[in-house]
């Protein structure tokens, strides 16, 4: 697994500047769900190791204070921002799916694309719309199912060509 995948499975406190180094919160031993990382809360039990690439991964790269920061992508295109928003807020209104489903779509289609500033986005946003842990992990399991089902029918790809190399 790449480290970016990780990230995921550890939660950072919201509104806490982080400081300090990767190696300060690297773990001893196996962590439980629910225990801790350095200043990070782990959601599923891992590895050591897994939870050291995670924490490397959050802490190297990807910093949540730069989520509320998206709007600024905007500044040197002011049209074209203002389009996708409005194109974003529409996607997201109720219609024949509820703004709850819709949140939950996000988080499961956030885990394929493995984006941790979405992933941290749409899981505090499906809270607020009232979905629980459980109704989450299944939407991701349900993303993993279908990268899972994508990897696999790449195969008959491979297949395909082994086949005329073969002849």
């Amino acid at each position: 697994m790449a480290a970016l995948d990780l990230a995921a499975r550890c939660h950072r406190p919201t509104g806490s500047p982080f400081s300090g180094s990767a190696e300060s919160d690297v773990a001893r031993g196996p962590v439980r769900k629910g225990g801790t990382v350095g200043r990070y809360t782990v959601l599923s039990a891992v590895g050591p190791l897994i939870a050291q690439e995670a924490v490397r991964a959050v802490d190297g790269y990807y910093h949540d204070h730069d989520l509320p920061r998206f709007g600024e992508i905007g500044s040197d295109a002011p049209e074209l921002w203002e389009k996708f928003s409005a194109w974003y807020a529409a996607v997201f209104r109720a219609g024949a799916l509820s703004e709850r489903e819709k949140s939950l779509i996000a988080l499961a289609v956030a885990h394929a694309v493995q984006c941790p500033y979405c992933i941290d986005a749409f899981t505090q946003d499906c809270l607020e719309k009232g979905s629980n842990l459980e109704q989450m992990t299944e939407a991701v399991h349900v993303a993993s199912a279908i990268r899972g089902g994508a990897t696999l029918i790449h195969g008959i790809q491979m297949r395909n060509i082994a086949e005329k190399v073969s002849m």
